[in-house]
């Protein structure tokens, strides 16, 4: 993955979505991503305005008709290979493939379509035609091309998910993008079920080798309804 194309990619979300945000992608975090052999240990506090969004969230799942449950598992060539404490940022190896996904605490007075805009204006990307997962940027490197989709997420969250353009099949990027939200909420206490936990505990085992402890998770229930859900659902 070419890192300078990554970096910027990174600079220019941070810039437009979460500038003044508790959730922004500090600079620890970016290290930590762009070093292979980097994985975060333990979990960040977030603030009370972060709280009281997840806790809103929550409840608002709980209450929405949703499609469909969605399973939370990778792709059988993908595994974890590194995320930050705060689960704010993952990143994950498919194949001879990575693809790297941060989540973001969007203000609303900036929408997808702003950001999408500006990162199309930078040289050598342009804006990709809609797609079910929402809008995205592609861009031509050195290292070849990558698309960076931006994926407004059921729980008002925004993901920005970058992949190489040889690795863009709608329905892997779909179900990493499922993981990558799940394990947000996972460090936050907030998981569908006890198979749930079991799968993203065993996953970030793999990446951080370290023992992520169990008993403090409770399972969210309520209407049936899972707290993580797929994107565009």
């Amino acid at each position: 993955m070419d890192n300078r194309f990554i970096t910027s990619m990174l600079l220019g979300t941070l810039l437009f979505c979460c500038h003044g945000q508790a959730a922004a992608f500090d600079k620890e975090a970016a290290e930590k991503l762009l070093n292979s052999g980097s994985a975060a240990v333990g979990t960040d506090s977030v603030n009370q305005e972060e709280r009281n969004f997840i806790e809103s969230s929550k409840r608002e799942i709980r209450q929405q008709n949703e499609k469909k449950d969605v399973k939370v598992i990778l792709p059988d060539e993908c595994s974890l290979i590194s995320y930050t404490s705060d689960g704010v940022s993952s990143r994950y190896k498919c194949g001879g493939y990575e693809i790297l996904t941060i989540i973001t605490f969007p203000p609303e007075n900036l929408s997808t379509e702003q950001i999408v805009k500006q990162l199309s204006e930078v040289k050598g990307c342009e804006a990709m035609p809609q797609n079910p997962l929402g809008l995205s940027v592609g861009c031509d490197t050195d290292d070849g091309k990558y698309i960076s989709y931006f994926i407004d997420l059921p729980t008002k969250l925004r993901e920005n998910l970058i992949t190489s353009a040889d690795y863009n099949d709608p329905s892997k990027i779909e179900s990493i993008s499922n993981v990558s939200h799940s394990i947000y909420f996972y460090m936050r206490r907030i998981a569908k079920d006890e198979e749930q936990i079991k799968y993203l505990t065993d996953i970030l085992n793999m990446a951080a080798r370290i023992t992520v402890t169990k008993k403090e998770q409770q399972p969210v229930t309520g209407n049936n309804n899972t707290a993580v859900k797929s994107a565009g659902n």
